[in-house]
């Protein structure tokens, strides 16, 4: 077994696990306390911040399950970099603004953890990851690659 392979599954579930445990704390939590942490941000328009705050939570399960399965991979590390970019402008930010504020990362799974440049260097990393994953994947232990193994076995009984 290649050492890229077992790199990319680490990574993939990994970052998968930390999206779908983060999205829990905001899904499960009141709705109303994600948004306020949202609003705390201090970076969205008014109007966008409801849809946002019950958006984002489904978007990072979403995509943390995909990773998780290894079942588009490429496309949800994307959305998941996209994601981490625009954590790290918001947290930086803030930083600069001289902010004291809980990052809302994990939700009330989170125990009230500040921001920091802790946060943007965790964050990251986590982008580095799933960089990684977009333009270096290598299917293994996936559900990519047993649709693969299926259709090729198919395609020589076919």
């Amino acid at each position: 077994m290649g050492w890229r392979k077992v790199l990319c599954l680490v990574l993939r579930v990994g970052i998968g696990s930390i999206f779908v445990f983060a999205s829990l704390g905001k899904i499960i939590d009141d709705p109303l306390i994600f948004v306020s942490v949202v609003e705390s941000y201090r970076v969205l328009p008014e109007a966008f911040i409801p849809i946002f705050s019950i958006v984002l939570p489904w978007v990072e399960f979403i995509a943390g399950i995909l990773l998780i399965i290894g079942y588009a991979v490429e496309s949800a590390a994307a959305v998941i970099a996209l994601m981490l970019v625009a954590f790290i402008i918001g947290i930086t930010v803030n930083l600069f603004r001289g902010v004291e504020m809980a990052c809302g990362c994990f939700g009330f799974l989170e125990g009230g953890d500040k921001i920091g440049w802790h946060t943007v260097l965790r964050n990251i990393a986590m982008l580095l990851s799933a960089m990684v994953l977009v333009f270096a994947n290598v299917p293994f232990a996936s559900i990519e690659n047993l649709f693969s193994k299926m259709r090729k076995r198919s395609d020589e009984h076919g």
